[in-house]
């Protein structure tokens, strides 16, 4: 593992199988909770003026790259940063973990239409989960301190949140110092693609780093995000 930063963003360089590698050794060794944050331009882009983000990033187990932009921003500064990065696959790859393991994981986020697919889906692909919790990050008619109360009962060993960024980010901050040697990743639109509801961008798409127009392509309110985008380009890239 190499760390990095951007400005004073710490980002840990490391190949997925490293971060699955010391995934492991926490899960088997729970001693406290961990937070993971996966980094994107986006992401970056909010810490900078979020003063809450940038600490719970500075303060992060982990915090990884996750795509294109961040990478060659990187890379600029002439750290050496693998190709391939956590994202997705990385999520993918820890339920096939879970699973062999028979680990007790719970899901929050997306919507009620994405998450009863992802049921269909975990117990189809990943049977060996022992599925402490799921829910919807939209349902109103369960507030979010209610859904914490059934986290902290639960008390799973993997916490996955799909809230959007930075609303994921503060969840875990928050509820991760109430719960007993759990790992929880904020993994952003992951469930959606997990669940079969939108496709993953094709590998192609991926290496020439326009996953982001991939996403806008298929949600086009994710338009409002592109004036941060520019700004990263202009603030890290242009040069």
């Amino acid at each position: 593992m190499i760390k990095s930063q951007i400005l004073d963003i710490p980002l840990d360089i490391m190949a997925q199988e490293e971060v699955l590698k010391i995934t492991t050794a926490w899960l088997e060794q729970p001693l406290k909770s961990r937070q993971i944050v996966t980094v994107n331009a986006l992401i970056l882009m909010r810490a900078l003026g979020d003063a809450r983000l940038k600490r719970i990033i500075q303060q992060a187990d982990l915090a990884l790259i996750d795509g294109y932009g961040v990478a060659q921003a990187l890379r600029k500064r002439g750290y050496s940063v693998p190709s391939h990065l956590p994202g997705v696959e990385l999520v993918k790859h820890l339920l096939n973990l879970c699973s062999v393991q028979r680990r007790r994981v719970a899901f929050y986020g997306s919507h009620s239409t994405v998450v009863e697919l992802l049921k269909v889906r975990i117990g189809e692909l990943w049977p060996g989960i022992d599925l402490s919790f799921i829910g919807d990050g939209y349902n109103q008619n369960e507030p979010e301190e209610s859904v914490k109360m059934k986290l902290i009962k639960e008390n799973p060993e993997v916490l996955l949140v799909g809230l959007g960024s930075p609303a994921q980010e503060f969840f875990l901050a928050e509820i991760l110092p109430q719960l007993r040697g759990t790992v929880g990743i904020g993994v952003g639109g992951s469930f959606e693609v997990l669940s079969g509801w939108k496709r993953e961008a094709p590998d192609l798409i991926r290496y020439h780093g326009l996953e982001w127009l991939f996403r806008m392509l298929q949600n086009p309110s994710k338009l409002t995000n592109l004036p941060d985008l520019i700004r990263f380009w202009y603030l890290f890239l242009r040069r």
